[in-house]
């Protein structure tokens, strides 16, 4: 019997944890504020859910 994922909620998409769900960082590049898009979520700040690898079930 499969029960809806805990850590996503049954969405299978998860918080992105390098970014903080931000999608990004702004960071100072030659005296100026520039946003930097996150590596690990491509800018959109959720990833598939570890925990159900992004079926919402386990």
């Amino acid at each position: 019997m499969e029960e809806i994922c805990r850590n996503c909620g049954g969405s299978g998409r998860e918080r992105c944890l390098n970014c903080d769900g931000a999608g990004g960082v702004w960071k100072e590049i030659e005296g100026e504020m520039e946003w930097e898009e996150c590596l690990f979520c491509f800018g959109v700040g959720v990833n598939s859910c570890i925990n159900c690898d992004g079926t919402g079930r386990v």
